[in-house]
């Protein structure tokens, strides 16, 4: 009876030696399925920290524009709004990095990137806006694509 006579069998993923199980039939490896749900994820959470970033932008507006004088002790207007503009440039560029690299992924190429941005994002963390979703998003996709199989997968596309 042949492997492929088996009707019970786990399914082919590629004739690749990596994934190659060690009995020398091929194992089911369920992360390479997973590349597109860590893209999309990638994508969502850079979205919400563009929109913080622009939220941080408009809110330094209007505290040059509509503030009141500042009382004794406290800080000038101007660098308030200088500081919100300087964190929100911040985020914004990593809001756009991670939906960037979130797009890669999606298109199983540069899976190094997209492994440094989301460790990057954590740093999005100390504004306490994203801090669940950017840390769970860290390490489910530090779990997916450090993966030997999903590594594979990248470099055949790549290749294709």
């Amino acid at each position: 009876m042949q492997p492929s006579d088996n009707p019970f069998a786990a399914p082919v993923i590629s004739d690749h030696p990596m994934i190659r199980s060690s009995d020398g039939g091929n194992s089911y490896d369920p992360y390479p399925r997973q590349v597109p749900i860590v893209g999309s994820l990638m994508i969502a959470q850079g979205g919400l920290e563009s929109l913080y970033g622009l939220f941080l932008y408009v809110l330094g507006g209007i505290i040059t524009t509509v503030g009141s004088t500042p009382q004794r002790g406290e800080p000038p207007q101007w660098i308030v709004s200088f500081f919100l503009a300087i964190f929100g440039t911040c985020i914004l560029g990593l809001g756009g990095l991670r939906i960037s690299s979130g797009v890669f992924v999606l298109r199983r190429r540069r899976r190094i990137l997209a492994t440094v941005v989301n460790c990057l994002g954590l740093g999005t963390a100390f504004t306490c806006y994203c801090a669940p979703t950017s840390i769970a998003i860290c390490i489910y996709s530090l779990i997916v694509l450090l993966q030997p199989t999903v590594a594979v997968a990248f470099a055949q596309e790549s290749q294709a």
